[in-house]
């Protein structure tokens, strides 16, 4: 049995801390927490608390967050990170991270989803075995198994939800049934920048599909003959032996093509390098880049390639695939879930999470009625958006080495 903070709080404002230490033994409590999350006490008053506890033969667990949610958020990922370690140092078994009963602070957003960057950051640095997430939804409690393995330590957990919990562990709920009883790579799909961080980190395979029209650039110049592919952010940055880019569809001024595949296919680029902007592609495959990272490049033109290779990568290194929709003004596009569809319906054996992108009979026209074909037809780019409505036209599969898109060997 073990005691809340609150208590150990409370005893410290009356400064009645060696009383509380002694009832609690004589009540056969063989814990105490020790948090700050209500009383403003000092980081070397907390570790004189829990080195209190520890000198008087309690096992400790200490807690590293505020209840008050604008005090909470004050706290930066290197604060909660420097507390763990301050508290670990000072005797504690485990420290846990704080979400309160509503799990909407602390490790958790507003809406209550898991603060990735902050719980993965924490996690690598000092390990999942020494840390306690508190998870009082059962999304937050799906999210942490899937994430960090079943035996993850969770803690904020009602009673009547134990047993639940317990099934979710051992995948004897829908919720977690495929990642324990069947086999296959999980697939996520996400879309945007957004989810290009979480691709991140995430880590893993991950595809970049903007099928109008970057990606199609990228798999056409490379299939053509170009030796590599810089993807650059910005136009000041566009500069180098062949240049393209865009930006609303629009070719910039200073470059030597537009972002057209079928402009590099009129011309003899074979050994040459190519340095690319675009819109939005760039700066989600830029973005999705990370050191668990392995970034391919996959669209219509290449979808059972791209599929193969994501697949045979994915169960080699034993990670996840995810299919990056680029989309378009911060929104999805048409195409890029279409091109995802493709993509998804050439693997075998995934288990994909949440709702499967769509797939058409019909890309050509779905490609040409879309927001993004309609402005590239106004712009003079309709070849564009007709080439890139074929599939499987190539095997080639860009992958990102040393900041480069070269074909994956």
């Amino acid at each position: 049995m073990c005691s809340g903070g609150t208590f150990c709080e409370l005893a410290f404002a009356q400064d009645r801390v060696a009383p509380f230490l002694a009832a609690a033994r004589d009540l056969g409590l063989e814990m105490v927490e020790v948090s700050n999350g209500v009383h403003p006490m000092s980081d070397d008053d907390k570790t004189g608390l829990i080195a209190a506890a520890c000198a008087a033969g309690f096992t400790v667990w200490s807690e590293v967050g505020k209840k008050d949610p604008e005090e909470d958020a004050r706290l930066t990922i290197r604060d909660r990170i420097a507390a763990v370690e301050r508290e670990l140092q000072a005797g504690s078994a485990k420290v846990v991270l704080e979400a309160r009963e509503s799990g909407t602070v602390g490790i958790y957003d507003k809406s209550g989803k898991p603060a990735i960057e902050l719980l993965d950051r924490i996690a690598d640095r000092i390990g999942i075995d020494r840390l306690v997430f508190e998870a009082p939804l059962k999304a937050q409690q799906v999210w942490m198994i899937r994430h960090f393995g079943p035996t993850v330590n969770l803690a904020n957990v009602g009673i009547t939800e134990a047993i639940p919990l317990a099934t979710l562990r051992t995948g004897l709920r829908g919720d977690t049934f495929a990642d324990f009883h069947l086999g296959g790579v999980e697939v996520f799909v996400d879309l945007g920048i957004n989810g290009a961080m979480a691709a991140r980190e995430r880590g893993g395979v991950v595809v970049m599909i903007d099928a109008l029209r970057a990606s199609a650039t990228i798999v056409t110049a490379l299939a053509s003959g170009m030796r590599a592919v810089k993807l650059v952010a910005t136009p000041d940055e566009c500069v180098g032996e062949v240049t393209a880019g865009e930006r609303g569809g629009r070719k910039l001024a200073h470059v030597d093509h537009g972002n057209s595949p079928t402009e590099l296919l009129a011309q003899r680029y074979a050994g040459k390098q190519l340095t690319l902007t675009t819109t939005n592609g760039a700066e989600v495959l830029l973005t999705a880049a990370g050191p668990r990272s392995e970034v391919l490049v996959g669209t219509t033109l290449n979808a059972r390639a791209v599929a193969a290779a994501a697949t045979r990568l994915a169960e080699a290194r034993g990670c996840p695939i995810t299919l990056l929709e680029a989309g378009r003004n911060n929104g999805a596009a048409i195409e890029d879930a279409l091109a995802a569809g493709e993509i998804l319906r050439a693997m075998r054996g995934y288990r994909l999470h949440g709702a499967a992108p769509p797939t058409s009979s019909v890309l050509e026209s779905e490609f040409v009625a879309g927001d993004s074909g309609v402005n590239l037809a106004a712009l003079g780019y309709s070849e564009d958006v007709h080439f890139c409505a074929q599939v499987d036209l190539y095997d080639v599969v860009p992958h990102l080495e040393d900041g480069l898109l070269i074909p994956l060997p």
